[in-house]
């Protein structure tokens, strides 16, 4: 996979996850999709927040439907990850955002990782109403 740009990676991880999981998923790489200009940290980072945030719609949303969108804004490379799942509280993810005590999960290394790459990460989540998930590089 290392000869293979990012969206054809992207393309290959979600077919997998899909085939695996029997979830739908929607993935959009904008048109505007520039890769070059994208360090190998951020595209790992990115590969990493795709790969973390299946992981856990696997493990915890009891998901029918994701959708994976990258795209370029006030150029930055941007990852969006939605599904339609359980969700959860947001307040028990930010005690441990903020409590160093315990390992890190990996939403929290993902947020760290943005953040040491000049980024963001955002989350969002509710019981009942899915969670959607954000990295801008």
């Amino acid at each position: 996979m290392a000869d293979q740009s990012l969206a054809q990676t992207l393309v290959w991880r979600v077919e997998q996850f899909r085939r695996q999981s029997g979830v739908s998923v929607e993935l959009t790489v904008a048109p505007t999709w520039e890769e070059a200009s994208l360090s190998r940290a951020a595209r790992a980072h990115i590969l990493g927040a795709v790969d973390e945030a299946l992981a856990n719609i696997r493990a915890h949303a009891a998901a029918r439907n994701v959708r994976v969108r990258l795209v370029v804004e006030s150029a930055q490379a941007v990852l969006r990850v939605e599904d339609d799942g359980a969700g959860f509280l947001l307040c028990r993810l930010v005690g441990k955002l903020l409590r160093r005590t315990r390992p890190l999960s990996g939403l929290c290394r993902l947020r760290d990782r943005a953040r040491a790459l000049g980024g963001t990460f955002e989350i969002a989540s509710s019981p009942g109403k899915g969670t959607r998930l954000g990295v801008k590089i």
